[in-house]
């Protein structure tokens, strides 16, 4: 026994790359990125390759895995004794991962995009239609032949009365007047009806 072997505190398990091999515990040096084993210590007839895995049982009992990148097998020299001096990481770590670039493309009253947080905030809004009575004059004067005046003037009144209590009785008979004209209107109903009360 080395007079080395008082740093081997951690305990691993050598597991070959095609997982056909699960080595008993064995004494090891564990750092960041270094793993040092005697080879005394394996198993004979078992050689640490680049690409194997080596876990590391933690006290809980549960593993911490590295990959081998470099088995970095050192010959006995003077009071060194025969050993592996493998470069490795973490088989969960990832290594030059892309930065994600993403783009969100948002629209509408009160977007937001909460990435891992919570929105406490609070908002009013003023709904505007701008142009909102204009294209809809143009489309009943252009599409609509018979009752088209009356439309009109019902359009007037609910511009008129946008954000006040009579826009509810103007729009309802704006409504009754274009019945059977709604295939036409119906892109513009969502935003009429946000402008009642």
């Amino acid at each position: 026994m080395s007079v080395f072997s008082q740093f081997l505190i951690d305990k691993i398990k050598i597991v070959k790359k095609d997982n056909s091999y699960t080595s008993p515990e064995i004494r090891a040096q564990v750092d960041k990125d270094k793993i040092n084993v005697h080879c005394e210590d394996i198993p004979a007839g078992i050689d640490i390759e680049d690409g194997d895995f080596i876990d590391r049982v933690l006290p809980n009992d549960r593993l911490e895995r590295y990959l081998v990148i470099d088995a970095g097998y050192k010959a006995a020299w003077q009071v060194f004794p025969e050993r592996y001096e493998c470069r490795v990481r973490k088989s969960n770590q990832v290594i030059n991962a892309p930065k994600a670039h993403v783009t969100y493309n948002v629209s509408g009253h009160n977007t937001r995009i909460f990435n891992h947080s919570v929105d406490n905030s609070s908002n009013t809004v003023t709904v505007g239609q701008p142009g909102l009575f204009a294209e809809l004059r143009n489309l009943v004067q252009t599409e609509i032949q018979n009752n088209n005046e009356q439309l009109l003037i019902l359009i007037s009144q609910m511009e008129d009365e946008q954000r006040k209590p009579g826009f509810a009785r103007a729009y309802k008979e704006f409504i009754s007047c274009a019945a059977d004209h709604l295939t036409l209107l119906t892109p513009f109903l969502p935003a009429l009806t946000s402008l009642i009360s």
